[in-house]
C-alpha cells in the first residue's frame, strides 16, 4: 500500500500545478480528489478522509469552521513540471504493465482451467483412462477393455450379493477366504485341487 504521506504530497503537487490552492471548501476538495486526482493516479490507494487527516497531522493544512487553508504555501517547493510529468508517465507505465501482466495471468489461468475441465470430461472413471477428444473418448467407451472393466466393477460392487447363500443353496470349500475368494498356497509348478461343496438345504 502506498504511504499516505506520498499520496498527500502528490495531491498537494496536483492542486498547485492545477492552480487549485485557493479552494477552501473541504467538500469541493473531496470532489476534486475523487473525480480528477484519482482518475489521474488510479494506482495511488487511499481515501480522501485518510489523506486529508494526514495533511492536517503533518500541518500541511489548517482546518477550522469548515474552511481549509494551506500552510507554508510560499515555502513549499513542488516538483518541476517536467519532473512531475515524468513521474506521472512512469507511474502510468508501471500501472499499465501491471494491468497487462494481470490480464495475461488471468487469461493463462482461464485457459488452464478450460484444459483441466476438458480433460476431466474426457476421463473414464471406470478405467482411469484420460482421452484428448470426444471422438477418442467415445472409442474408448465402445472398446472391449472398457466393457471388461465395467463388468468387473459391477461384480466387485455386488460381490456380497453374488456370493450370498440363496434359495437354501450353500457353496463352500476348505480354502474359503474373505468375500467368496478361495485362497491357496501353491508352489511353482505345483498342482492342487480344491473340492467345492454345494449343499441344498431345501
Amino acid at each position: 500500500m502506498t504511504n499516505l504521506s506520498v499520496i498527500s504530497n502528490t495531491f498537494l503537487d496536483y492542486l498547485r500545478l492545477e492552480d487549485l490552492m485557493h479552494i477552501s471548501d473541504k467538500e469541493e476538495l473531496r470532489t476534486i480528489y475523487k473525480n480528477e486526482f484519482k482518475q489521474k493516479y488510479p494506482m495511488l490507494k487511499g481515501s480522501f478522509s485518510a489523506v486529508f487527516y494526514n495533511m492536517k497531522f503533518r500541518k500541511k493544512i489548517y482546518f477550522a469552521k469548515n474552511e481549509v487553508k494551506f500552510r507554508n504555501v510560499g515555502g513549499y517547493h513542488p516538483l518541476a513540471v517536467d519532473q512531475y510529468t515524468s513521474l506521472n508517465n512512469q507511474r502510468r507505465h508501471q500501472y499499465r504493465e501491471q494491468e497487462q501482466k494481470h490480464d495475461g495471468d488471468e487469461a493463462q489461468q482461464q485457459q488452464q482451467q478450460q484444459q483441466q475441465s476438458q480433460l476431466q470430461r474426457w476421463r473414464c472413471r471406470v478405467c482411469g483412462v484420460r482421452c484428448n477428444s470426444d471422438i477418442s473418448f467415445q472409442e474408448h467407451i465402445d472398446s472391449k477393455r472398457h466393457r471388461q472393466q465395467l463388468i468387473l466393477k459391477v461384480l466387485k460392487m455386488d460381490r456380497d450379493k453374488l456370493i450370498a447363500n440363496k434359495n437354501g443353496v450353500r457353496i463352500c470349500s476348505d480354502c474359503d477366504g474373505d468375500k467368496g475368494a478361495i485362497h491357496l498356497n501353491v508352489m511353482k509348478k505345483e498342482r492342487k485341487s480344491v473340492d467345492i461343496k454345494v449343499t441344498n438345504y431345501r
